[in-house]
């Protein structure tokens, strides 16, 4: 399982994005990683739309310049929390990760697909470079630990959570990814037109 190893086919000139089953036991989570997923994460999903902002928070003062890419470009970042957008972002973004946690025994299935979506979907904008989706994970990590203190965000809980987001994000760039390819692929045969 995992979107790092996935087999993507072209159909009918669609360019649809479509996975084929593959195993790789490095993206697959033990029965204990598992519980540790799911007591650790009502936790963090009691407040989606804080801690949702609080990663993008995070990735702003990383890399500040990828609030360019946003709507809320031009929101100071101390109000940030209370721009609607911006809050209705972070939500999603936590509702992504919690669709994760409730298909985690089925990361094969339909999960994948949306997250590979969820990234064919940035390439919609242009300014968005597949490379941003790297500091995801740090941040998510800051964020978590942050949200859940040292007492129960232990080494074994980081471990899992880390693996978790690596998954998430291999397959948010995979889709990214391989629909710029496609776009590439179109323009060019376009211009043979």
């Amino acid at each position: 399982m995992g979107c790092a190893n996935s087999h993507h086919v072209q159909t009918n000139s669609s360019l649809k994005l479509q996975k084929q089953k593959t195993v790789d036991s490095a993206v697959s989570f033990t029965d204990r990683e598992t519980a540790i997923l799911r007591s650790t994460w009502p936790l963090l999903a009691s407040d989606m739309t804080r801690n949702g902002g609080k990663i993008f928070l995070q990735i702003f003062a990383v890399a500040p310049h990828v609030k360019d890419l946003f709507p809320f470009r031009y929101v100071p970042n101390d109000m940030l929390q209370q721009n609607e957008i911006f809050k209705m972002h972070g939500r999603r973004f936590m509702q992504s990760v919690g669709a994760v946690i409730e298909n985690i025994d089925n990361l094969d299935g339909d999960i994948s697909i949306l997250l590979h979506n969820l990234g064919k979907r940035h390439t919609d904008f242009d300014e968005v470079d597949g490379a941003y989706f790297d500091i995801y994970t740090d941040c998510m990590m800051h964020t978590w630990r942050s949200s859940l203190g040292n007492e129960l965000f232990t080494p074994d809980v980081g471990q899992v959570w880390h693996k978790l987001f690596d998954f998430i994000i291999n397959c948010i760039k995979d889709g990214y990814f391989l629909a710029m390819k496609n776009k590439k692929n179109n323009s060019d045969e376009v211009k043979k037109i």
